[in-house]
């Protein structure tokens, strides 16, 4: 348990952005409110909640600017595929295609996705044209914590053939 004084302190803090926790904090937020306590203090206030402490003490070691991080990082973004159906003037990934993500390659994502808030299916390339998109999908899911968000960049030529859960 956190002492009495740690958490009037965090009360306080909370106060300035009308939040009774500091789970209710935004990122921005958190970047300002962090670098007022150890990282000790912020472990202890998270508790036994993994996931959030990886959040905030990972925003903790990038305010303080540390150079070696004792975390996984929260904002995480995955290149699936390097091939696309475009051909973008923006954009040369349709030049450039080399290979796929395989189903193998996410087993080594897992302590990464475990502790992602944010993973983004992006790349270089069109994400739905992988040929094991929704197995794939339904592998990196089963990583990630249920309040991790999820989005997807694609240029939508093939949304219409797969499973609308897939994006949810």
């Amino acid at each position: 348990m956190p002492s009495e004084n740690l958490v009037e302190r965090l009360i306080k803090d909370l106060a300035k952005y009308h939040v009774r926790t500091l789970y209710s904090l935004h990122t921005p937020q958190l970047e300002e409110v962090v670098p007022h306590y150890a990282k000790e203090e912020l472990q202890e206030l998270c508790g036994i909640d993994s996931w959030f402490k990886n959040y905030v003490v990972n925003i903790w070691e990038f305010v303080k600017g540390e150079t070696v991080v004792s975390t996984y990082p929260w904002n995480v973004s995955i290149p699936i595929v390097d091939y696309c159906n475009a051909s973008c003037t923006f954009c040369n990934s349709w030049l450039r295609g080399q290979r796929y993500l395989s189903l193998d390659e996410v087993d080594g994502f897992a302590p990464v996705l475990e502790n992602s808030k944010l993973l983004g299916l992006a790349g270089h390339g069109e994400p739905l044209i992988h040929p094991q998109f929704p197995e794939l999908a339904k592998k990196l899911k089963g990583f990630l914590d249920p309040r991790c968000s999820v989005y997807l960049i694609t240029n939508g030529e093939f949304l219409d053939e797969h499973d609308p859960s897939l994006t949810d």
